[in-house]
């Protein structure tokens, strides 16, 4: 049986064998490409993200849990922010899309090596 695992961001790679033992032959890793892209963007550009965020999750977050600091917050849904906030991502100058695609493709093949996907394009691509 195969399994894809949902959710994988924050793993940390070298526990990715496990997920390989137990029959994982996929894993999701949406968020930390997310991640990836915010650590990348101008700085002002994440503030006024991370301003958004707190304006409009702070309340309701530190209401149900008081002692919940403002860097859990953005943390947890700074994500809400892309949406709003595209067209000025869209917008960013060519040497923030350049930071970002290097950081995610170096990210990319940590994650192929950890999940023993090296030198297994060929068979990818034969299988499609």
């Amino acid at each position: 049986m195969k399994i894809a695992q949902h959710g994988i961001t924050g793993t940390p790679l070298e526990l990715m064998h496990k997920l390989i033992n137990a029959g994982i032959v996929k894993g999701n890793v949406g968020t930390h490409w997310q991640d990836i892209a915010i650590e990348n963007l101008p700085t002002e550009l994440v503030k006024k993200m991370e301003k958004w965020t707190l304006d409009k999750y702070g309340a309701d977050a530190k209401a149900k849990k008081p002692n919940m600091s403002d860097k859990e917050i953005i943390g947890k849904n700074i994500k809400n922010a892309i949406k709003p906030f595209k067209k000025e991502i869209a917008s960013i100058d060519d040497k923030y899309k350049k930071k970002i695609y290097a950081a995610c493709k170096a990210s990319a093949i940590e994650y192929f090596e950890a999940f023993n996907g090296k030198g297994s394009g060929k068979t990818v691509r034969n299988a499609a």
